[in-house]
Parts: C-alpha cells; sequence; structure tokens
C-alpha cells in the first residue's frame, strides 16, 4: 500500500513538470530534484543506532523484571537468526519506545527536496509503531503501523528545509532495515537549462 502510494506521488511530480515549467520560469527559479544525494541505512548488526540517532530511549540487554516506568529498545534476534531493534514500553502512560533521528547525518550540499523513508517490520506481539516526519518548523504524524511488513513514505517537504526529523515510537515491534533517501533540490539556471528543454521541447535559452 505504501509503495504504491509512493509511485503515484512521484509519477503525478513528473508528470506536471513540463506543464508548470512554462508558467513558472518566467517568474522566478523553479526547484527541481536530482538522483538522491543521500542515503542512511541500518539493518541493526550493529550498534549504529544508539550513535546515529540523536535521542532515544535506553537500549537494554533483555527485557528487565520488573518492568522500568519508561520505554525501552532491545538489540535481539527476530526472523531467521537476524537481529532487529524490539520496541518495548514500560509502566507509565504513554512510555512507548522512541528512536528518533535528524537526517543527513552530514551535510549533503543543499536543501531537501524530497526522498523515501523504508523500514520492515518483521516480527509483532500486537503491536504497534508510530510514524512522525518534521520537516523544518513543520510536522506532522503520518502512520502508525500495526503488521509484519516492509513500509515505504515519501519524505517531501511543504516547503524548503535543510533537515528531515524521524520519530519511530513504539512497542511489541521488531524494526529492521532502516533506510533514508534524501534528493537535493536546486534552483533551475543555466546548467539545468538543457534538462528543461528536453521537457519542453524547446531549443531556446533560460528566459531573462
Amino acid at each position: 500500500m505504501y509503495g504504491a502510494r509512493y509511485e503515484t506521488r512521484r509519477q503525478h511530480a513528473v508528470g506536471c513538470t513540463g506543464v508548470a515549467a512554462v508558467v513558472v520560469l518566467a517568474a522566478a527559479p523553479m526547484l527541481v530534484q536530482a538522483d538522491p544525494a543521500y542515503v542512511y541505512s541500518d539493518d541493526f548488526s550493529t550498534d549504529q543506532a544508539t550513535v546515529d540517532s540523536y535521542a532515544h530511549s535506553a537500549f537494554l540487554e533483555e527485557v528487565p523484571d520488573p518492568l522500568p516506568h519508561g520505554g525501552f529498545l532491545i538489540y535481539e534476534e527476530a526472523v531467521q537468526g537476524d537481529r532487529a531493534v524490539r520496541f518495548h514500553a514500560g509502566t507509565s502512560l504513554d512510555s512507548d519506545a522512541r528512536l528518533a533521528y535528524l537526517f543527513p547525518l552530514t551535510p549533503m550540499g543543499g536543501t531537501v527536496g524530497g526522498g523515501m523513508l523504508e523500514f520492515d517490520i518483521v516480527s509483532s506481539l500486537g503491536g504497534h509503531l508510530r510514524v512522525w516526519i518534521g520537516y523544518g518548523a513543520g510536522s506532522e504524524w503520518v502512520d502508525t503501523a500495526l503488521s509484519v511488513d516492509h513500509y515505504v513514505y515519501d519524505l517531501s517537504p511543504p516547503d524548503s528545509c535543510q533537515t528531515v526529523d524521524v520519530l519511530l515510537w513504539g512497542d511489541g515491534v521488531w524494526v529492521d532495515n532502516l533506510r533514508v533517501t534524501l534528493e537535493c533540490a536546486t534552483d533551475v539556471e543555466s546548467r539545468s537549462w538543457a534538462r528543461i528543454k528536453v521537457l519542453l521541447g524547446r531549443e531556446s535559452g533560460p528566459p531573462n
């Protein structure tokens, strides 16, 4: 379901490029999406998430007894020997485990023009994982993932921004194969006019 939604939105954007360019170029620079400029991935086979995430619940070796008040995370095998991250809530109200990232982790040389967030829920004990995405000053709850599946989310900021904030917040699920790709948004200048000519079928240079 999510993969289909993403592809539909991308195809719509590409299909509208030629029409919008005729109108917008005459008035102001247009933003176009280049090839992915930034790729992040973590299969949780190492402790990478403890360093790469800017905020997270405590990582524990096993489920403690008694349970703590706050949520916690555990690296453990989930399916066929593959290690994943288990999200486990504590005993307090609203104590789901949290794992938060700010992408890109290193500068990618431009503002964010789009991208994708992907991960797998490889096992679930009737649990849930809420997905929250923020763009600069704007933010939104996107979804609550409930079942074992591969999830894909479109990262398209409504306005120009330097970073994308991703928060995974849940209980009773094992998450694996986290991947984020980002594209740079760049102004259309003479160096990129060749691409616009191909889209529009025009031979003249950029408008003054």
